[in-house]
């Protein structure tokens, strides 16, 4: 298969390191390891594909054979060398491959909409942690916040936890059940006192108003 040059500005690819998970089946595990790997082609010549017998997602080569035999729950063709897919498990692990088939993003986000924005921003050149993504870790059905290589940014360590909004701040409920307001560091900028996330919201409009 022809090589081709990933669309990054060449100063971005001298920095970024692209994360394969080396345990695909226990993406959530605590204990993985990583290895690193560079995205070498685009994939615009492979072509997503679902074998009807087994009803899984694998990638064609132009002439037809498998390039990335059938696997997925579900998949999207390349972009820039990264393809949106979902494993078959339980939990809705997505993540995003090269066409080599190693994990460039880890299979931890709930959707594909969120591996999208993570694939965004690495394309953008966002520095990591700059964008995180609240995910739920399916053994400890605690929540947390993802960077855009699906790394634990954040630990799961609450209840519940919403978005990051744009002024830089979450809302979060502690696993007692009071709700709180979080910086991108983790530490708190509302304390975890309030009863509801609707209250945590007004206070941090009330902070605003004082910044």
């Amino acid at each position: 298969m022809k090589t081709k040059t990933l669309l990054f500005p060449a100063c971005m690819l001298a920095v970024l390191a692209f994360i394969s998970c080396n345990n695909a089946y226990s993406p959530i595990a605590d204990v993985e390891k990583f290895e690193r790997y560079d995205v070498a082609e685009t994939g615009d010549d492979l072509t997503v594909h679902e074998e009807k017998l087994t009803l899984r997602y694998g990638f064609l080569y132009p002439d037809g054979t498998w390039a990335i035999e059938p696997q997925y729950k579900d998949a999207s063709n390349f972009r820039n060398g990264i393809a949106i897919v979902q494993m078959w498990n339980t939990a809705p692990h997505w993540g995003g491959i090269n066409t080599n088939n190693q994990w460039v993003i880890c299979p931890r986000f709930r959707s594909s909409s969120d591996v999208y924005g993570a694939i965004s921003s690495i394309e953008k050149g966002r520095a990591q942690g700059v964008e995180l993504w609240a995910t739920e870790n399916p053994l400890s059905g605690t929540y947390g916040y993802l960077d855009h290589y699906g790394e634990w940014a954040l630990l799961p360590r609450w209840k519940s936890a919403q978005q990051f909004r744009s002024d830089g701040y979450a809302i979060v409920q502690t696993m007692v059940g009071l709700w709180g307001a979080i910086k991108k560091d983790g530490e708190y900028v509302i304390q975890p006192i309030f009863d509801s996330s609707s209250d945590v919201s007004n206070a941090l409009y009330r902070l605003q108003e004082v910044l």
